[in-house]
């Protein structure tokens, strides 16, 4: 949202969405009529442990082989860190670190 609470211009590019609200309230509604087979790039700005451990969770059913997931703030050891570990530990995903920057702040994975 930008700082007058709008949704900011896309010029019509049909790739990107924008939903307001808690994930909890968002994602279950888009993952219902989501579909695809291709590859899927994941951009994670959840931030918190909670927020980020229930969309992986969620999100858990379409992850395949090749899928790239993206963290913004993957350095804080109790939330996007920890929430990641908890989710391949209990979902037995694999996956691999395939770029990294600013002391791991920035991470990028692909799932194996």
């Amino acid at each position: 949202m930008s700082a007058d609470n709008q949704f900011p211009d896309t010029n019509n590019d049909t790739r990107a969405n924008f939903y307001q609200g808690l994930f909890q309230q968002t994602l279950p509604s888009f993952l219902a009529g989501y579909s695809t087979t291709k590859r899927l790039v994941i951009h994670m700005d959840a931030d918190l442990y909670s927020s980020t451990l229930y969309t992986l969770a969620t999100l858990a059913p379409i992850l395949k082989k090749g899928d790239i997931i993206l963290f913004d703030e993957f350095f804080v050891p109790t939330h996007e860190y920890l929430a990641f570990k908890n989710f391949t530990e209990s979902f037995y995903i694999n996956y691999k670190p395939i770029a990294a920057a600013n002391n791991y702040l920035f991470i990028t994975f692909q799932i194996c």
